[in-house]
């Protein structure tokens, strides 16, 4: 058999990997004594090299991937690093990475929140966030192709002035119901439809209300709608289609005052001054009326989304973050990971390698993001 040609060949695959060490690269500057003067002369170091010992590019890359984007603790990162790699790193000099890579991506990100102000849609939300045992809030605003991040002490517009992109922000903002954003009038606004469904389901199943299932179903079909709209390259639904819902619409917000009434007096045997108290249901009911424009801003506009999922998106990545490893240690550590997780969520959207991004970024070459 071993002299009879073979006839073809069966062929299978193992992928593996080497087992990874950590490489020790020294370098030695020459130093010599001048014969003429006596002066000593030392050769430099490269300038990358600034310390007696030090991390390399590819270690540090890989503890912000790690931190950043993986959301590893930082005790579970340094054994990490100790376990596959056989190279001990304290969480300390882990934090200490962190901290670099947050001051190369500060270019990087200052351009993702100049191309968000000038972005014609922008979705926005903002969630609790623990920083050293006290309530922080982290604030995100999002594109398709965008991601900006940033912590502060207050929710409302102290905190959204502080960030930036709002005040100057003038195309249309997508959010919750949060007064504070209706305070910016130089933009339009479009109110995100999925809180409305949640909001709406807990009426019709608590308050068996008949106006809020109409409703869901009337959000529903209008979604539907536009996106068949959208399927079919349309610019914009008929007037005629435009027309119906909004008649269907207002015959559900009228249910729902009705099933809704203000209490005008107070009941009996006591007196009550101030405004009549409003439940839940005819808050809602009040928003769609006042706020029907931004309610409906998807039907009018067939760009604007129907919901704020995109920014839910984006900030349940960011909180999930503190279910992993915790609280933040310091104002300074948060500032720093909303500043990287900016760049990485950003990297992740225009299709861009995470981890060969991280290292252009220490290599002083950053990949800077542009919006399509």
């Amino acid at each position: 058999m071993k002299e009879q040609s073979a006839q073809t060949y069966r062929r299978r695959q193992v992928f593996d990997i080497p087992p990874v060490k950590v490489e020790v690269t020294e370098h030695r500057a020459e130093v010599k004594t001048c014969p003429q003067c006596g002066r000593i002369h030392k050769a430099p170091f490269p300038q990358e090299v600034a310390a007696p010992v030090q991390y390399g590019s590819t270690l540090k890359a890989i503890a912000i991937y790690l931190r950043g984007y993986q959301l590893l603790p930082s005790q579970r990162t340094a054994e990490l690093f100790e376990d596959v790699f056989s190279c001990p790193i304290s969480e300390g000099a882990l934090d200490s990475i962190l901290k670099e890579g947050s001051a190369h991506v500060e270019e990087p990100v200052e351009r993702i929140k100049q191309q968000l102000k000038a972005s014609s849609i922008v979705c926005f939300d903002e969630t609790g966030m623990s920083q050293n045992g006290d309530t922080y809030w982290l604030h995100s605003a999002s594109t398709e192709e965008l991601t900006y991040y940033s912590i502060h002490q207050k929710r409302g517009r102290e905190a959204m002035n502080a960030i930036g992109i709002l005040p100057e922000f003038e195309g249309m903002a997508i959010h919750d119901s949060l007064s504070a954003y209706f305070t910016y009038g130089q933009c339009r606004h479009g109110l995100c439809n999925a809180h409305h469904i949640r909001e709406l389901t807990f009426i019709k199943e608590i308050s068996n209300q008949v106006w809020a299932g109409e409703m869901i179903e009337c959000l529903l079909k209008m979604k539907r709608k536009t996106e068949k709209a959208r399927e079919a390259s349309q610019g914009q639904l008929s007037q005629r289609q435009i027309k119906y819902f909004e008649r269907l619409y207002q015959s559900i917000v009228e249910k729902g005052y009705k099933a809704n009434p203000l209490q005008r007096d107070p009941p009996l045997g006591r007196s009550k001054r101030g405004r009549p108290k409003k439940g839940k249901a005819r808050c809602l009911v009040e928003r769609f009326d006042i706020h029907r424009q931004k309610v409906l801003a998807f039907l009018y506009d067939l760009n604007v989304p129907f919901d704020n999922n995109l920014a839910e998106r984006d900030i349940r990545m960011a909180k999930l973050k503190q279910k992993i490893s915790g609280t933040f240690r310091s104002e300074e550590m948060a500032h720093g990971f909303c500043r990287i997780r900016s760049f990485i969520s950003t990297v992740r959207k225009q299709s861009r390698k995470v981890m060969e991004s991280i290292r252009t970024l220490l290599s002083g070459s950053p990949f800077i993001p542009v919006s399509g």
